[in-house]
């Protein structure tokens, strides 16, 4: 099975229409390129969805919400990069027995976490957006009150 079904069956049991609109576009000599353009424009779909949606709760909430993601993700993320850094000083430390520049390679591999950082606050910002959902105080006040009264 080449790797192109085996994407396709992965998307399919993840959704019911998607697959054979995949392999239309796919067929359609679209290849990889196809499917790629295919699944960026669901997504900004998606996005587009899903802002409407929060903003019909409040205005200017998707803003707010995607700002506390970032600077959340950023934060957290960034605390533990710092805890990798410091285990990466000793641990190239050792590399120096090796014949190998611990410099360089402090670079090289800080470097590395650093961009891993990155991609995980994207990709976790991303994935928040896409799970948020708003509620309004006075419903939720209203909830706690009658389970209160219960």
């Amino acid at each position: 099975m080449d790797p192109l079904t085996s994407s396709f069956d992965l998307i399919r049991s993840h959704s019911i229409n998607s697959g054979d609109t995949l392999r239309q576009e796919s067929a359609g000599g679209g290849g990889y390129e196809g499917i790629r353009r295919y699944l960026q424009r669901r997504c900004v779909e998606a996005y587009k969805d899903k802002v409407s949606e929060v903003e019909g709760v409040e205005a200017g909430l998707m803003a707010e919400a995607e700002q506390f993601f970032v600077l959340s993700q950023y934060d957290n993320l960034w605390k533990t990069h710092l805890q990798s850094i410091k285990f990466l000083q000793t641990a190239v430390g050792l590399r120096g027995y090796a014949q190998r520049d611990p410099l360089t390679e402090f670079k090289l591999e800080g470097y590395q976490l650093f961009v891993e950082m990155m991609a995980q606050v994207r990709r976790n910002c991303i994935y928040s957006v896409y799970q948020f959902k708003p509620e309004t105080v006075a419903a939720k006040e209203s909830e706690t009150v009658k389970e209160t009264t219960k």
